[in-house]
């Protein structure tokens, strides 16, 4: 073993950055008593004091989520080690995923997803949001970026990860206060939906608008109506929330199938406590599919293309015990 490798509880081996975000960054790890490799998501040292327990709140998340929607797409998690000492980080493993869709999107694809792909990961997506809000969670910062494809066995299987802003919904507390009340903004301004920009609370519908909205981003080439925006320097949700209202899904899915549109117009005239109707989606686009001759048989553009075959997408390297 390397010299600069590191251990963790004796079990972990530490390996290079694969991930980093604005709370800390995800390192490639090996499981000694698995034998395995995993991912270890340290949180940053310096955070504010409202995200402190950023790592605990994504931990017991999904925790949860394990064992409400075992073997669904939402990533293993292994240990937490949160009671730390002066001057350590806290830190938690988990199953190791494959990239973001934005990265085949992005990167491998060249900005460019086929009709069939997107119908494929959208039939998936509606299911896992179906799976997440049964368990009693809204995630809350649902975009590409935070949508991945699993590893190894599982290459086929679309992930949710992320969950540092996912909060629990159907709880007594929240139920009183309703649609009315105003919360703190969370989320991804391009992504998010008009109410949760204009300061309401968000709840399932808000997750069904903002998979529109990634939607939208992958169909127009990597570009959303509302992009111009984030050069200015003054009142951005604002003028992003007021875009949204303005443009009608006819109008953001112009040139495409009607299906999208009706989509994003099902799920924006939904009420702050409604169900969504994820099967009647699902079959909207299913019926899309059908009237292309589309089959689901999980043959992604990266596959087809043979940009991504499954394989590890990273150049971290990882030094493990013989």
């Amino acid at each position: 073993m390397g010299e600069n490798s590191k251990i963790l509880i004796n079990r972990f081996v530490v390996g290079g950055v694969i991930g980093s975000g604005s709370f800390g960054v995800i390192k490639l790890g090996y499981d000694l008593e698995k034998k395995r490799k995993v991912a270890i998501k340290f949180q940053l040292r310096k955070i504010t004091a409202d995200r402190n327990l950023t790592n605990s709140l994504e931990y017991t998340a999904l925790k949860d989520l394990q064992v409400a929607c075992p073997g669904h797409g939402f990533p293993e998690v292994y240990y937490l080690h949160e009671n730390v000492a002066f001057n350590e980080q806290k830190y938690f493993v988990m199953e190791l995923c494959g990239p973001s869709i934005w990265d085949l999107f992005f990167i491998r694809c060249k900005k460019s997803f086929t009709l069939k792909t997107i119908l494929m990961l959208v039939d998936q997506l509606i299911a896992l949001l179906e799976q997440l809000h049964t368990a009693g969670y809204i995630h809350r910062d649902l975009k590409p970026d935070n949508m991945v494809m699993g590893y190894g066995s599982n290459v086929d299987t679309v992930y949710l990860v992320d969950f540092g802003l996912a909060q629990k919904y159907k709880n007594d507390k929240e139920n009183e206060t309703g649609s009315n009340s105003k919360d703190k903004f969370a989320g991804t301004i391009a992504f998010a939906s008009a109410n949760a920009l204009e300061g309401k609370r968000q709840s399932p519908r808000d997750d069904m608008e903002s998979l529109a909205y990634s939607i939208l981003m992958l169909i127009r080439g990597g570009v959303l109506p509302w992009c111009y925006v984030f050069k200015e320097e003054e009142d951005i949700m604002e003028r992003v929330a007021e875009i949204k209202r303005r443009l009608s899904p006819e109008e953001m899915f112009a040139g495409l199938p009607y299906e999208f549109a009706l989509y994003l117009k099902m799920v924006r005239e939904l009420e702050y406590d409604d169900t969504p109707q994820y099967q009647v989606y699902r079959q909207v686009f299913r019926n899309l599919a059908y009237c292309l001759n589309y089959n689901y048989d999980l043959e992604f553009d990266w596959k087809v293309r043979r940009v991504w075959n499954g394989g590890e997408t990273h150049t971290a390297k990882i030094n493990v015990p013989s």
